[in-house]
């Protein structure tokens, strides 16, 4: 999954919005069934010359001629057909060859006297990752509906995750039950899904919770440089395993001015209940002593999660591999390694040795398993295996400790 899908799935993330691809149809599919199925809005077929049987993404289907003549009256096409439907909003990608016509799209945005709710993205991110194009398109979209305005104390944006993460959904609504046990309420869901109108409420924000940096990165500076809304990171990185929960509660208290102490006794009184469970378990919770893992996943989750496993369940690290970037977080895991004189093990193949327990995209994870080179596969991000995603599996919050700890302490 490159920056090019990163950006299509960003700008379906706004659920009453449209996205509109420049390109060939070939390119929209696989963008156009994972928005269907993880987008939480009402699913419809559409049909017509520009959806041709899928549910979203109407696109220009571009074709030989188009590369020659140029094919951007085809967007103009799909705006006047939008604009009679009364779209909230639209956002314009093209596609890898697409984007070497030269088409003038903004200029067919302007003539349907729609700027103020078209964003045009202007570039393909196919050679970025998946973070980097839908970071990107947040900051495109978020340019064109969020302004400056006096701030609301006691309200956030949660951010920093795609709704097409492990778990979404169940995980924002975790997050949101406490946030408000801390008396804050939040004002729009940046990536896992948000309408326009909370989108231009966002700047409303007294600070932007960021999940996972990466996802938000470039956005959270228009944020805090155009807007005036700081961005709150974890400390110990996303709220992966206990010991980080608490650091990402604390840091969103200290910067919003409120009292997280009740939420710290829920994360206490959780740990201590699972603490309980292994204890009375007649040893076999250390049946996972010294075993091995290995990550493939962003800097903001590999790095407390590796703390987790290593210093609490005294599993030792095969490989770390970071699919998406944050310097700090990077640093501070090689720092974490290095101490544990494990420090080759980052940038390491993830399939050069064998892991007791990985965590990875799913289809990696389960490949490796059906070949015997891992005891466990826990599937942490897309590409995943295609399944209905009902049960809560993120990795990050407290459901997520649970499910980490369900899956690696009960590894045989």
């Amino acid at each position: 999954m490159d920056g090019f899908y990163g950006s299509m799935l960003a700008a379906e993330s706004l659920i009453d919005g449209t996205t509109i691809l420049h390109g060939p149809g070939g390119c929209r599919v696989l963008a156009s069934s994972m928005s269907s199925r993880t987008v939480r809005r009402d699913f419809t077929t559409v049909e017509g010359e520009f959806f041709f049987h899928r549910s979203r993404i109407p696109c220009t289907f571009v074709d030989r001629d188009d590369y020659i003549y140029g094919a951007s009256k085809k967007v103009a096409m799909i705006l006047k057909m939008l604009g009679s439907e009364s779209v909230g909003f639209a956002t314009v990608l093209e596609s890898p060859g697409a984007s070497l016509i030269g088409d003038k799209l903004q200029d067919e945005v302007i003539e349907q006297g729609m700027s103020d709710r078209v964003a045009v993205l202007g570039k393909c991110y196919m050679s970025e990752t998946f973070a980097y194009g839908y970071d990107r398109t947040l900051e495109a979209m978020a340019e064109k509906l969020a302004r400056r305005q006096e701030k609301r104390k006691g309200t956030v944006n949660l951010v920093g995750l795609s709704h097409t993460a492990r778990g979404c959904h169940h995980l924002v609504r975790e997050m949101h039950g406490l946030l408000g046990i801390m008396g804050l309420e939040v004002t729009a869901d940046i990536g896992p899904g948000c309408t326009v109108e909370q989108i231009r409420r966002s700047s409303s924000a007294s600070a932007n919770v960021c999940l996972c940096p990466e996802y938000f990165s470039s956005c959270g500076r228009f944020y805090e440089e155009e807007l005036g809304v700081p961005l709150v990171r974890g400390p110990l990185g996303a709220p992966v395993g206990y010991d980080a929960l608490r650091a990402w509660f604390g840091a969103v208290a200290e910067c919003t001015d409120t009292d997280c102490s009740e939420v710290l006794e829920i994360i206490d009184e959780d740990e201590c209940d699972m603490n309980c469970i292994i204890e009375s378990s007649l040893a076999m919770g250390e049946i996972m002593d010294f075993r091995t893992y290995s990550i493939l996943g962003e800097a903001s989750v590999a790095y407390p999660l590796a703390s987790w496993l290593s210093k609490k369940m005294r599993m030792v690290p095969n490989a770390v591999v970071l699919s998406e970037n944050d310097g700090s977080y990077e640093t501070a895991l090689r720092e974490f390694l290095g101490r544990m004189s494990s420090g080759e093990a980052l940038g390491k193949d993830i399939r050069d040795g064998y892991s007791d327990v990985v965590f990875g995209p799913g289809s990696m994870a389960d490949m490796m398993a059906e070949k015997g080179e891992c005891r466990t596969a826990v599937d942490i991000s897309i590409p995943s295996r295609e399944y209905l995603d009902i049960m809560p599996r993120s990795v990050i919050g407290l459901a997520g400790c649970r499910m980490v700890a369900d899956r690696v302490l009960n590894t045989r």
